[in-house]
């Protein structure tokens, strides 16, 4: 499941509110399949130093496992990863 329209304020971690909606998608996907377990990736774009894009970005894969688990997944059930701007 690739997933569009999850927003950050550049140069930060903060979900944007209107990324909440498709997120709430994957939680409904993951109530519903108990076994499945995914990978959070997370980029950024080219502005700025590659290694704070990469710390950046795998900060803002951790902010999204924090909102899926606040809705009632197990962490175990997820791997995050941040790509800065290399993917």
């Amino acid at each position: 499941m690739e997933l569009a329209d999850i927003l950050f304020e550049s140069g930060s971690k903060d979900l944007d509110s209107t990324s909440y909606q498709e997120l709430d998608l994957v939680v409904d996907m993951l109530k519903k399949n108990p076994t499945a377990k995914i990978e959070i990736s997370a980029h950024t774009d080219k502005t700025g130093d590659e290694r704070f894009n990469v710390y950046l970005s795998d900060q803002r894969a951790q902010e999204v496992v924090k909102y899926l688990v606040s809705k009632g997944i197990a962490k175990n059930r997820m791997l995050s990863k941040g790509y800065g701007s290399s993917k």
